[in-house]
């Protein structure tokens, strides 16, 4: 059979890619020996031949003829076991991934062109062990940190970073200036540590405040002294009280410095005094201190605080040390008694609701009394005298704070009568004392020193506010609020509960005062009492029944032994006829006037009730039935 034009045609193609594939495999082949010169310019497929795939026979990469889905990575052909046999990574390569490129070029494995440790897989102590690479050298500092910890992978080892909790440094400080010996393990003496500081002279609290146990590093032994949790309130910087003359350390801090046997400072202290110096505060309270001031005790004696409510620096703010102060003082030392300066009687009381006797009663001492002495030291009549000074209740025979005066109440809370912390006023007048005429003055009744002596009747009635009216006044209502039980039990007479007026504050000079009556004129005199009064019926509003009702008896009212009653209504010589009425609408007439006797009986003119007779229409009043009840012949 002749060929055809198209099987010639074929067969001239299958013999030129023939020819081709030979050609590829003498490039890319293993050897060393050059593959057979080719005419196939290989950029066209987009992989550039270059280096030592240049030189490679073409069977070599294109495995049995087979060109298409030939691998383009390096990878895929320089892997152990891979179809193509390419030289693969050996066993001992460093761990990466498999992207050769990073590191290598065509022209040869080694050496590296170019190192990419983003390329590298796992820790920089897998390869810098000093068996696959470069490992720490033998004077390193003792550490099982990975090396990035310090080192920068970008830079070359001796390119240090610092330990990310490295204490802070000045921008300007290198790291030979603490570290002097190659040896990192070393710790650098204290002088050059602050000396390059970020400051040498403030800020002690950047590395010794709460921060401080982050820069600990055990493997060297390093730490920072941090402040201790039983530390002395305060939000101060530690300067205020460390560095000093008259402190533990100056700056900047050199070999041997330390916080102990430090002075105190309350500069910067946000807390309030308690905090420190409460009651419940004891030497062992906080870290160093062997002795500390507190608050005294406030049951009475000579070294006690007056009771008080406020916060220490109410009264004592201007007496805070100022500049350092020995961290274990005592009250000796100047500032600290708290007495200088004095506190004011209006900081002393601020905020005092309770007694006044609770401090001020003559039997109680308390502290620095003597930071108030007594003026004026004598007693003086005049009421307008002020007497300053820590005042005791007043008595007899006085004392270094407790004037002399006789007249002065022996019980009783001053408030009864002293109304002002700044001072005491002589001869101050009670707030519950009686009313007394406006020109009145205290010696017109108190004329004797001792005002817990009663005044005569007579005087307090003379200088009253009226000698002939309204002794209800103080007689009434409002008697038991004059009580002073403290002056010889005084108390003012007042109506009695079963007095026979149901008006409690009914005028009393109606009844009391008068020829027949108990007190027999006006003003009231000396020995006057209410006894054996007579009876007056004005001003009464109340109806005749209130006092003279069926139930009512001698004994129904106070100081009464016999009264007319309302008689019975069964038929008798003395009974009374049936009615509904009240007594006034027959007998209103028969209500006697002026005086009569307190205990009068119906044989008294006027109190039978029979004159004026009452009439015939008053007697019928609303009776519309039943006239034979009244009328019958028995």
């Amino acid at each position: 059979m002749s060929n055809t034009p198209n099987t010639a045609s074929a067969a001239r193609r299958l013999s030129a890619w023939l020819v081709l594939a030979a050609a590829l495999l003498c490039v890319l082949a293993p050897t060393v020996a050059r593959a057979a010169p080719s005419t196939f310019d290989h950029f066209t497929t987009g992989f550039e031949l270059l280096g030592q795939h240049k030189d490679a026979a073409c069977a070599q990469c294109h495995v049995g003829g087979i060109f298409k889905g030939t691998p383009r990575d390096c990878f895929a052909c320089h892997a152990a076991g891979s179809r193509i046999g390419a030289t693969a990574k050996p066993s001992n390569h460093i761990i990466s991934n498999n992207d050769c490129a990073q590191c290598h070029t065509p022209f040869s494995w080694t050496p590296v062109a170019r190192f990419n440790h983003l390329n590298v897989l796992g820790t920089c102590s897998s390869c810098h062990n000093n068996v696959q690479t470069i490992g720490k050298p033998t004077k390193h500092v003792p550490t099982s940190a990975e090396c990035n910890n310090c080192h920068v992978v970008t830079k070359p080892w001796k390119s240090l970073n610092y330990p990310s909790n490295h204490i802070p440094t000045a921008p300007t400080s290198l790291c030979t200036d603490c570290h002097t010996g190659t040896n990192f393990a070393i710790v650098p003496t204290l002088t050059a540590i602050h000396q390059f500081a970020p400051s040498s002279s403030s800020n002690c609290a950047q590395c010794h405040g709460s921060a401080a146990p982050s820069f600990a590093i055990p493997a060297i032994g390093f730490t920072v002294v941090g402040m201790p949790t039983t530390h002395l309130p305060t939000q101060a910087a530690c300067e205020s009280c460390h560095v000093g003359a008259g402190s533990s350390l100056t700056l900047p801090v050199t070999i041997g410095a330390k916080f102990t046997n430090s002075a105190m400072s309350h500069a910067g202290i946000t807390s309030n005094c308690a905090s420190c110096h409460g009651s419940n505060v004891t030497a062992s309270s906080f870290f160093g201190i062997t002795n500390v001031i507190v608050f005294p005790s406030t049951a009475s004696g000579a070294t006690s605080h007056v009771p008080s409510g406020q916060v220490c620096e109410s009264c004592h703010a201007g007496s805070t040390p100022a500049g350092l102060v020995p961290a274990n003082a005592t009250k000796a030392v100047p500032g600290t008694g708290f007495q200088t300066p004095a506190p004011t009687t209006a900081m002393i009381h601020a905020g005092i609701t309770t007694s006044c006797n609770g401090c001020h009663e003559n039997t109680l001492t308390w502290a620095d009394m003597a930071q108030y002495p007594l003026t004026p030291g004598a007693l003086n009549a005049n009421p307008a005298t002020q007497y300053t000074g820590f005042h005791l209740r007043p008595s007899s025979a006085g004392g270094a704070f407790i004037l002399a005066d006789k007249a002065h109440p022996t019980s009783g809370d001053c408030s009864q009568c002293h109304t002002r912390t700044d001072y005491f006023e002589g001869n101050l007048k009670p707030s519950n004392h009686i009313p007394y005429s406006t020109s009145a003055q205290c010696t017109d009744c108190h004329k004797d020193v001792d005002f817990s002596v009663w005044p005569a009747l007579s005087d307090i009635h003379t200088f009253a506010q009226s000698t002939t009216t309204n002794c209800i006044q103080c007689h009434g209502s409002k008697a038991s609020s004059f009580a002073i039980p403290a002056a010889n039990n005084f108390k003012i007479v007042a109506i009695p509960a079963k007095h026979v007026s149901s008006n409690a504050d009914a005028a009393c000079e109606t009844c009391h005062v008068g020829a027949t009556s108990s007190i027999k004129v006006l003003p009231v005199v000396n020995g006057a009492t209410f006894a054996n009064s007579a009876m007056s019926h004005a001003g009464i509003t109340s109806n005749c029944v209130s006092c003279h009702g069926s139930t009512i008896t001698g004994s129904s009212f106070y100081g009464i032994t016999s009264i007319v009653a309302f008689p019975s209504t069964t038929p008798g010589a003395t009974a009374h006829v049936p009615s509904g009425q009240v007594c006034e609408t027959c007998h209103g007439g028969s209500t006697p006037a002026g005086l009569v006797p307190a205990n009068a009986t119906k044989v008294v003119p006027g109190t039978l009730f029979q004159t004026p007779v009452p009439t015939t229409a008053m007697i019928h009043t609303g009776i519309t039935t039943g006239c034979n009840s009244c009328h019958e012949n028995t």
